[in-house]
Formats: structure tokens, C-alpha cells, sequence
């Protein structure tokens, strides 16, 4: 099998000089019961994650990650359903003695399935599914387990045309990473595999079904190239390319397109990258996303299709200063591939060190049922992370 290496030298884009960018920071102003567009916060006393969230079919929200104000001791799993202003309706925890979260959740019919990981002492976690119903109650589970020693984390779910369920993480062991794969179908695990190319390691960021019906899987070969493998109805290995260039590049997701071009997102030391390819994993058009505006580091979190070659890309603006200490807030950019039409900032912006500030790290972004957009993370208040739900309007305005 042959393998080739992408992406160009990367060059500053001036774009988003020309464009400017949008600030939010006063986002107290904006939780406000009952408004259609606000931001809310989620969380006790301690510490909560925001890690994935689903539109639900009455226009709210499915939101989970992890909780240490609630739950059994350690960081529990946390869900939470909203209503279409962000209001909590229902949360529920999951988790033992030591630390527990979910990851991941997708929409089946009324239901959800959640995945996350749940570690039964501290050298071994195992990836754990949740099927539940639209209240919440539990209707069936399943624990997936290493049969190779090591412990097994997740990092996201996707549910194909034929209602598999298909489970993606990491595989840790003696210092080694390799993405694991697990596809289920009726509560039936239909076949689990492992997959390495790295010296090191590599780590699992994204899967969808093909329109080809195969599975293709992002990820991240010795934290420095972007991978995409192709797999067939057995797990077996289609085809495999790596795209990188003169930075370390880190996978974050991706999409395919209408003409059969897979969209990939990453980040490197000074942005954010997206990388057009073909059906054979061949690179046809890059676009590159830098400046002032994304930080000097930022974390690229979700990239998601919203009408024609539109798409809306969210990330975490981040800027690293000498000292060590850090600036991070949510970013939010609607763009044409290599064309940036808006770009707003949710968070605490001030770009000066402060070291009483809050901060933000975006997971997820997508178009909701009514026009807007929902972008979803955690905010840290100094003491305490909490969930946080943002909804704007399709402009990124409130």
C-alpha cells in the first residue's frame, strides 16, 4: 500500500484583516430564560466539561461530558436535556468510585446514544454505549473492553445509514496508542479492530459512513500528520493516506460533500488548517486560517456543512505567552472554502494577561432546526468549569 504526505508550506491569510472579527464578552448578559438566542451555564460547585451536544426533535438540546460536583466520587458521566431556550429539563449522572464521562452522543428516532469511558481502576478504562430513551431511562448498555491489555477511551460515535452503531477511540498500552474501531448492530457487537501507523502513536478523531457506504476514519499519526483510512464492511483497510507539511498537524474533524470530497479540519502551531480531498485521498484545494484574530495556537474543535459550500467552522481562539500563561475563548467562523464570510468571539476577549480571567474551549458547532447555530464547550469561572450552551442566529449575532 502506498502512502503519500500532503499539505503545502503554510502561508498567512489576510483575510480575516481585511474582515475583522466580533467579540462577545459580556456573556452574563445573554443567560436569560426564554430568549431565543442566549447563552447558559451548567454545573455545581466544582468542575464540569462540555464535551458533545444534539439537537433534539422538540428544538432543545442533548448535552453531555463529565461532572465533579455530582455523582460518586471522581468525575461522573453528566446529561443534560434543555429545552429549545436552553432551560434544563432533566440531567442524569452515570459513574463509580473513579472517574467516569461521556463523549459522545448521537440522535436515533426519539432516542439517544451516548458513549463514553469509565475506568475500573487506575491503570484500566474500558469505552462504555448508552442506548436511553427522550426522558432519559436507561434501556440498554454495553461495555467495551480491551482484549489487549491497556485501557480504551472514546472519542465519538456515528450512527450509519443502516443503523450501526459505530464506536471510535483510543487504544493505550506500554506506551503505545492505536485507534480502535467497535461496530455494533442491534446491541450485537458485529466486530472490534485496532489500527496503528505510527512509531508512537495514533489517535482516533473522527468517523462518518462514506457515500460509498464504507466507513472512513480521521486521525492523528505521532501528534505531526493528519490521517484518513478507509475501511470496508469487515474493518478491513481500503486505502490509507497522511496529510502534513513542515508543522505538527492534529486532526479535529471532518465531513464529506456532495461530490465526493472529504473536508478535513486540523490545527497546527499557528492556526487552523482545511484540506480538500478527493475520493482516492488526493489533496485538491487547502485553505488556511491565521492571524491575529485565531491566536497564536488555536484548537480546532468542529466543521460542519450548513447549505450548498457553506460551512461553519468552531474552535478555541488561544494565545500562549512567554510565561506560560494562556488566553482562551470560543471561536465561531462561517466561510466558503478559502473565503471567510463572518467571524465572531464568545468569551472572556480581552487579550491582555490577566490571571483572575475566565476561560473557554469550544466542542462542538452545528445549525439548528430554526436557522441559528449552537455552539457548545465549557466556560472555566476562575474556580469552577461549566458547561456552556451558546445559540446564535445564522449571522453568529444574538
Amino acid at each position: 500500500m502506498n502512502y503519500k504526505i500532503y499539505i503545502k508550506g503554510f502561508l498567512i491569510i489576510s483575510s480575516l484583516l481585511i474582515l475583522g472579527c466580533e467579540y462577545y464578552d459580556d456573556l452574563e448578559d445573554y443567560s436569560i430564560n426564554n430568549n431565543e438566542w442566549f447563552i447558559k451555564f451548567y454545573g455545581g460547585s466544582s468542575i464540569e466539561k462540555g464535551l458533545d451536544a444534539v439537537e433534539t426533535n422538540d428544538n432543545g438540546f442533548l448535552l453531555v461530558g463529565s461532572t465533579d460536583s455530582y455523582g460518586n466520587g471522581g468525575d461522573d458521566g453528566y446529561i443534560i436535556k434543555t429545552d429549545r431556550y436552553g432551560n434544563m429539563e432533566w440531567s442524569k449522572i452515570f459513574g463509580g468510585q473513579l472517574n467516569d464521562r461521556a463523549t459522545s452522543v448521537s440522535k436515533l428516532g426519539d432516542h439517544f446514544l451516548i458513549v463514553g469511558d469509565t475506568a475500573y481502576d487506575i491503570n484500566t478504562t474500558n469505552i462504555i454505549l448508552k442506548h436511553i430513551a427522550e426522558d432519559g431511562e436507561l434501556i440498554w448498555k454495553a461495555n467495551i473492553e480491551n482484549d489487549r491489555g491497556g485501557s480504551l477511551r472514546s472519542k465519538k460515535m456515528y450512527i450509519t445509514s443502516q443503523d450501526q452503531i459505530v464506536v471510535i477511540g483510543d487504544m493505550e498500552s506500554e506506551g503505545n496508542t492505536q485507534m480502535v474501531v467497535s461496530v455494533w448492530d442491534d446491541h450485537q457487537l458485529v466486530w472490534q479492530r485496532y489500527y496503528g501507523y505510527g512509531s508512537v502513536s495514533t489517535t482516533a478523531a473522527a468517523v462518518i459512513e462514506s457515500n460509498n457506504g464504507n466507513l472512513v476514519v480521521l486521525g492523528t499519526v505521532d501528534e505531526n500528520k493528519m490521517l484518513l483510512v478507509e475501511l470496508d464492511e469487515f474493518g478491513g483497510e481500503v486505502k490509507v493516506n497522511f496529510f502534513g507539511g513542515e508543522n505538527d498537524v492534529i486532526a479535529n474533524d471532518f465531513y464529506q460533500n456532495s461530490l465526493n470530497e472529504f473536508v478535513i479540519m486540523g490545527s497546527f502551531q499557528s492556526g487552523l488548517c482545511l484540506v480538500k480531498v478527493n475520493e482516492n485521498f488526493e489533496v485538491v484545494a487547502e485553505d488556511l486560517m491565521q492571524g491575529e484574530q485565531y491566536g497564536t495556537s488555536p484548537l480546532g474543535a468542529s466543521i460542519s456543512p450548513i447549505e450548498n459550500d457553506t460551512l461553519i467552522v468552531s474552535a478555541t481562539y488561544q494565545k500562549i505567552f512567554d510565561d506560560g500563561f494562556q488566553i482562551q475563548y470560543f471561536l465561531l467562523s462561517k466561510r466558503i472554502f478559502g473565503q471567510e464570510i463572518w467571524l465572531k468571539a464568545y468569551g472572556d476577549t480581552d487579550n491582555e494577561p490577566d490571571y483572575n480571567r475566565d476561560f473557554e474551549q469550544a466542542a462542538t458547532a452545528f445549525k439548528t432546526s430554526d436557522g441559528g447555530i449552537a455552539l457548545f464547550g465549557t466556560h472555566d469561572f476562575i474556580n469552577a468549569d461549566k458547561m456552556m450552551l451558546i445559540k446564535v442566529k445564522g449571522n453568529g449575532e444574538f
